[in-house]
């Protein structure tokens, strides 16, 4: 949201589209640019074709956030 309020085009991804398109549809109701793509970023082709999106999207990709995670999922940090 705070890239979006200071002027940045931002696209948003997800693996589960109803939970992607919130994001972009709250920055969209304030007003800013986004668009919503949906993407398993374990796929190295969905990514690329995420970047190509958001590349024919705006002409360019200025930066990145990426995160990724699964929800619940637990493991040992240390044996």
């Amino acid at each position: 949201m705070v890239l979006a309020a200071a002027g940045a085009n931002v696209v948003v991804s997800d693996i589960v589209e109803g939970t992607g398109r919130r994001p972009s549809s709250a920055v969209q109701r304030g007003g800013g640019t986004a668009r919503f793509v949906k993407a398993d970023l374990a796929s190295e082709a969905d990514v690329r074709a995420l970047v190509e999106r958001a590349v024919s999207a705006y002409g360019r990709l200025d930066g990145a956030f990426n995160n990724a995670g699964l929800n619940n999922a637990q493991s040992p940090c240390m044996n």
